[in-house]
């Protein structure tokens, strides 16, 4: 084989980065002895009596089998999937259990031994544990996440969090041995010898700060809800070491052969179910009243009163959602972001159910395009859920299908972590046990084990699976073609630290430059990911594999191209839609522009002052038809805190729609139905904030506008700094009064020699508003008061 004809046997087999290495023959030779183990367990009722299934399979590598090309060559008499053939699941372990951790942890033992007598075995096949996919509880259950709670997603973030999506696409997920770790690194862990499943549930005060001065954490005084709230932080919803680690928490990974295991952070399957089940109940209520009565007889019509749906039916009934909402589009009886939200849902469906042949550079691009947008115009379209509770609609499902599912789409085919055949397999021993036992649980294990084992020889499943996926494209091949994804100047300039995250996460393919697979004019952004677009290009990105590198080691890399993006964005080389990006330094915001020879500008503002510009989130108070009379200012939101929740705020993730139609986000924008109604006060802490002394200590860095508008500013900002606006002023001004206040004014008015009364002073700071005129009419009412009861009290 020659050098071109191997630099192109890698490329095929997503290995462009075992190409550049000098011994790339050995390293080949080497993968290919190596098999990836996919792991899966769930529980379920069979007969009144709870049982716990484990399986196992190997991942689909065409380094380890024939490609679908070479398979046909070889037998040409044959038809079937040689991924589905090869990922076909085996029965690993069935037995008796609860759902509990302590029930589940019996299990452990035997899964351990296996592993080490893998690693003992001289084969010439090296089985290596390489993934766990499963539903929620499953993945909590083998990470050593809690279940439910606050912190429901193994990633850590907090669930009040999960439509922040600045905060969640800069959280990165711990691995297996960092969760391990951040375990022991207290005391409370040695509980676990005495047979505690959990070492840091019920404990007592002293006990909680004990294991944070362990952690070389020292709380103040404090009560124990708050030092219990401190731990819960340093924790993020790490309740115990993994589950293989169990045994003996200071064994490492590596001491268990599980090194290169990861438990992902979604699973399609469920995730997808759930969305599309959310979305059909909800959507009736977000859309006109004309044709709410509509929308409601179809989520009557699909869902009705099902509390859950099989995957398949979920799939048609969102491609059927698809081709109504395109309908009425067509009829004028929706927006165009109701249409571009269904639609984005069916694009992300297309590639989570697409084979490994159809893994290309175009397809994780629309992938992470299309995630983007549904995240967006689900706030736009749906903002404040009214069938639903927020935290179902943004739940853990809404944000594994956002944030974790285009990630794992750079290493793995989302298809082979689909448990579609494992979820099924329940159904068969069911149906087993019910047939050909006395249903006793006693006799249910061993003959459910050896006839299910015979049925799947004998019978294909992935025959039934291929007519479901069939019948889904058939009709899914009804619907309009889709078009290339776009970005409105009007959504980048109005949100510019959520698209550059955006912009971070897909950096590989940002830093290629203009005209590769994006392109700007001054209408609108454009991604080359649509139909007629090119699936691959010379110039790159190369995609990667699970076989040679971890969602860890890929979120690094990615991350490092970024910082070569700023360096290049820095010197004006690499031309963004964007005025400034924001950058943190040593807990300090550090703004880049173009062609600037310094690397940034270090600015820092009091942590509460925020931008006028910011709207409230969607469904955290305000109504999805408000919107602000000003646009954002060039320079993003203001520097926060070290920790997570402070430096990425929720005030960036929110969203603002205009009065009358919605904003169109991929479409051309409709300016003249773009009334727009600024929002009120934002809380009682921000009104406070505006009598405080301490805020007068700012009033000669702010720029304080003449008018609503902003057309004339009276305080000088520094030459290169961008103007700045608080979300509330601190001194808001009074349009009717001739004199505007100045940055010195307000020192002239209250140092003069004439005394003041308390409302009057009051009026010289806020102006003339409805909370002034309230306090002084409470003066008045509380002097006439006074002065009623002196009369009363005079002889």
């Amino acid at each position: 084989m020659t050098s071109d004809e191997l630099k192109h046997h890698c490329n095929t087999i997503f290995a462009s980065d075992l190409f550049q290495q000098q011994n790339t023959r050995e390293v080949l030779q080497q993968k290919e002895n190596e098999w990836k183990i996919k792991m899966w367990h769930d529980h379920s009722d069979i007969l009144n009596h709870s049982y716990v299934s484990f399986m196992s399979c190997f991942l689909y590598d065409p380094l380890n089998f024939l490609t679908e090309e070479e398979f046909r060559k070889k037998y040409p008499e044959k038809n079937i999937d040689v991924q589905s053939f090869v990922e076909k699941p085996q029965l690993y372990i069935f037995g008796l259990s609860g759902s509990s951790d302590k029930d589940q942890l019996t299990y452990i033992l035997p899964r351990i031994k296996d592993l080490q007598d893998i690693m003992k075995a001289h084969l010439n096949i090296k089985p290596i544990l390489r993934v766990f996919t499963g539903d929620n509880p499953a993945r909590q259950f083998e990470s050593g996440q809690q279940r439910g709670g606050k912190y429901s997603c193994v990633c850590g973030v907090p669930a009040t969090e999960h439509s922040n999506f600045i905060c969640c696409y800069n959280t990165e997920t711990q691995t297996l041995e960092e969760r391990r770790k951040l375990v022991v690194s207290g005391n409370a862990w040695h509980k676990m010898k005495t047979g505690t499943v959990n070492p840091f549930q019920n404990l007592r005060k002293e006990e909680i700060i004990a294991e944070l001065e362990s952690r070389s954490i020292w709380p103040e005084v404090e009560t124990k809800s708050e030092v219990q709230e401190k731990l819960a932080s340093v924790l993020h919803g790490v309740v115990r070491p993994p589950a293989l680690c169990c045994e003996d928490p200071t064994r490492t990974v590596k001491d268990l052969n599980i090194d290169d295991y990861e438990v992902l952070a979604c699973e399609p399957l469920h995730d997808l179910t759930n969305v599309i089940q959310n979305l059909i109940q909800e959507l009736p209520h977000h859309v006109p009243d004309d044709t709410k009565q509509e929308f409601q007889a179809f989520s009557e019509t699909t869902i009705g009163q099902k509390n859950q749906i099989k995957g398949s039916d979920a799939r048609l009934y969102a491609v059927k959602l698809a081709k109504f909402t395109s309908q009425k589009f067509e009829e004028g009886k929706v927006e165009e972001n109701i249409l571009d939200l269904v639609n984005a849902l069916v694009d992300i469906i297309t590639v989570c159910y697409s084979n490994h042949t159809a893994r290309s550079q175009k397809q994780l691009l629309r992938l992470y395009n299309q995630c983007f947008l549904f995240g967006i115009l689900c706030k736009i379209v749906v903002g404040n859920p009214k069938k639903l509770t927020s935290r179902k609609f943004y739940g853990n499902h809404f944000h594994s299908i956002t944030v974790h599912v285009p990630e794992t789409a750079r290493l793995f085919n989302l298809k082979s972590i689909i448990p579609e055949q494992e979820e099924r397999s329940f159904g068969t021993l069911r149906r087993i046990s019910e047939n050909t036992t006395n249903r006793q649980s006693k006799y249910i294990v061993d003959n459910a084990v050896l006839r299910y084992n015979f049925q799947t020889l004998k019978n294909d499943p992935t025959e039934t699976i291929s007519k479901q996926n069939s019948t889904i494209s058939k009709q899914a091949k009804l619907l309009p073609a889709r078009k290339p994804t776009t970005l409105t100047m009007q959504l980048i300039q109005r949100y510019p630290s959520l698209v550059q995250s955006h912009f971070q996460r897909i950096a590989d393919y940002i830093i290629l430059g203009e005209d590769v697979w994006w392109c700007v004019d001054s209408q609108k952004m454009v991604f080359h990911d649509g139909p007629g677009d090119e699936d691959n290009r010379s110039l790159g990105p190369h995609l990667r594999h699970f076989r040679s590198a971890s969602l860890k080691q890929e979120r690094q890399r990615i991350q490092e191209i970024w910082e070569r993006c700023v360096e290049v964005y820095a010197k004006g080389q690499l031309l963004l839609p964007l005025k400034g990006l924001k950058t943190y330094k040593d807990g300090k915001v550090v703004y880049i522009y173009p062609n600037t020879e310094d690397a940034g500008m270090e600015i820092s503002f009091p942590t509460d002052c925020t931008r006028t510009g910011d709207t409230q989130e969607f469904g955290t108070g305000s109504s999805r038809d408000e919107a602000l009379a000003e646009e954002q200012p060039s320079m993003p939101d203001c520097p926060q805190q070290l920790s997570l929740m402070e430096k990425y705020p929720r005030e960036n993730s929110g969203f603002t729609a205009i009065v009358g139609k919605q904003m169109p986000l991929t479409a051309d924008l409709r300016q003249e139905s773009a009334k727009k109604v600024p929002i009120g006060p934002q809380n009682d802490d921000m009104e406070r904030e505006q009598k405080d002394e301490k805020s007068c200590e700012y009033a000669e860095n702010l720029s304080i506008p003449k008018n609503r508008n902003n057309k004339d500013v009276t305080c000088s900002n520094p030459k290169d700094f961008p103007k700045k606006r608080c979300r509330r002023q601190l001194f808001p001004h009074n349009t009717k009064r001739e004199k505007n206040l100045e940055c010195g004014s307000l020192l002239s008015e209250t140092n003069t020699s004439s005394k003041h009364s308390t409302a009057d002073l009051v009026q010289i700071l806020l102006g003339e508003c409805v909370e002034v005129a309230d306090f002084k009419k409470y003066r008045r009412l509380k002097d006439t008061d006074k002065f009623s009861v002196k009369a009363t009290n005079s002889p």
